[in-house]
């Protein structure tokens, strides 16, 4: 079940035009790697709220988790495009 929250992060991660391309994973489809903490500081949500969604919707497969890098572990999320 997706929720209100679970709508919102999801439109966020699907605009492109949302974030810097700037040291960014990309998606084959062109959609950017996320992180829980960029997307809360963009929606001016709370950060536990967002990373609890993109956990849910990683669940579903809307998102993608790809995990982090050496420099920073916590987890990047990307679109999935169905």
């Amino acid at each position: 079940m997706t929720t209100a929250i679970d709508a919102t992060v999801l439109a966020a991660l699907e605009n492109r035009n949302v974030w810097s391309t700037e040291g960014r994973a990309v998606s084959r489809r062109g959609f950017f790697a996320v992180r829980a903490d960029e997307l809360a500081r963009h929606l001016k949500m709370n950060r536990d709220a967002v990373a609890e969604s993109l956990s849910r919707l990683a669940a579903t497969g809307k998102v993608m988790n790809i995990g982090g890098t050496a420099e920073d572990p916590s987890p990047r999320y990307h679109f999935v495009y169905s």
